[in-house]
């Protein structure tokens, strides 16, 4: 999950001392195997709380943490909304079929999973076959809104979900979270199959729900998955997507676009500290020219924390890295390369 966060953290870790006192709040929705490493890139100045159904990972993810703003909680998360009753209820989106026409049982990965027979617990979850291992009370799910009010968790940066299932569900019982918690950015796995039908968990449903609350896509993954009758090898060690195929699942990412127009009511409450938030978090998932461009729209109140052109030299850099071709430009020389059509710009000009 989440393929588009890179390692560059020069950005996170130039800018984290802003956050003391006002932390990266991170929340991770099933977060077997660990949250991302870049989150370590914050130091001291993060927020992080993750949940997972299975009890051994979640038990072994605490004992191996050793940063004490980082949690994780054994919990399935419920994908009901809070006034649900199953009462003269029973088309509740909840209870409807999450995917309908998928294809799973005649791909390639199905067919080597039916073959494989993990026994310890590292082995399941090394095949994301989580659901054979000791699992959390289904009975006794976690309803994400109720459980940040009686956690007095305020604002929120940035969630993560993925659970394999009631993803949109989820994500529909964060709608006035959405907004109230001033959340920057969101990223769901999501699905490239199944039917028109409103309620199922497809992108063009994810999409258009985030769209309506003001965000915009800013990241897209598409993993292919092989027929069984003609299977392309795997892209990693272990069963999931190959290298050819049909395009089956991937991960969405979602942002405030706080240089357009549609998000200045929103910008209009945000502080500057946020606003170097959404710096950090463009520029961990590979969008280090979003990141610039919130600097530059909202330098004078940046001006006033950080120094700026200190950011924009970084992020300069990334770009650079990101291109695979470093010439050490400083933000100005790169831009003033661009405006001269150098050939640096241009993948066959001679140099």
């Amino acid at each position: 999950m989440l393929g588009f966060v890179n390692s560059y953290t020069k950005i996170v870790e130039a800018i984290a001392d802003q956050f003391e006192g006002n932390p990266y709040t991170h929340i991770d929705v099933g977060c077997s195997g660990g949250m991302h490493p870049a989150l370590q890139a914050f130091g001291q100045n993060v927020r992080a709380i993750g949940f997972d159904p299975s009890l051994s990972e979640v038990d072994r993810l605490n004992q191996e943490n050793a940063h004490e703003g980082v949690h994780h909680v054994a919990a399935f998360i419920s994908g009901k909304d809070k006034n649900y009753t199953a009462k003269g209820d029973a088309q509740a989106d909840h209870d409807k079929q999450c995917l309908t026409r998928n294809p799973w049982a005649r791909l390639s990965v199905a067919e080597t999973m039916r073959a494989t027979a993990p026994k310890t617990n590292a082995e399941k979850l090394h095949i994301n076959a989580w659901g054979k291992t000791k699992l959390a009370d289904p009975e006794k799910p976690i309803h994400l809104p109720t459980y940040f009010t009686e956690n007095t968790i305020g604002s929120i940066d940035f969630i993560k979900i993925d659970v394999d299932g009631q993803d949109f569900n989820i994500l529909k019982t964060l709608k006035e979270d959405l907004a109230t918690r001033q959340i920057l950015g969101l990223a769901i796995e999501v699905n490239y199959v199944g039917s028109h039908l409103d309620h199922e968990h497809t992108f063009h449903n994810v999409d258009r729900f985030m769209r309506e609350q003001g965000f915009d896509l800013f990241g897209l993954e598409v993993r292919p998955y092989s027929a069984s009758a003609l299977p392309f090898p795997y892209r990693y060690d272990f069963p999931g997507n190959t290298i050819k195929g049909r395009p089956l699942q991937g991960d969405a990412f979602y942002f405030r676009d706080l240089c357009a127009d549609h998000t200045q009511d929103f910008v209009r409450h945000l502080s500057s500290t946020s606003l170097l938030k959404a710096v950090a978090i463009l520029s961990l998932c590979n969008l280090p020219d979003s990141s610039a461009e919130i600097v530059l729209k909202f330098r004078e109140r940046l001006d006033e924390i950080i120094d700026t052109s200190m950011l924009l030299d970084l992020l300069a850099t990334e770009v650079q890295v990101l291109s695979s071709n470093q010439q050490g430009m400083s933000f100005k020389d790169y831009k003033t390369a661009f405006t001269a059509s150098d050939p640096y710009f241009w993948p066959n000009a001679k140099r």
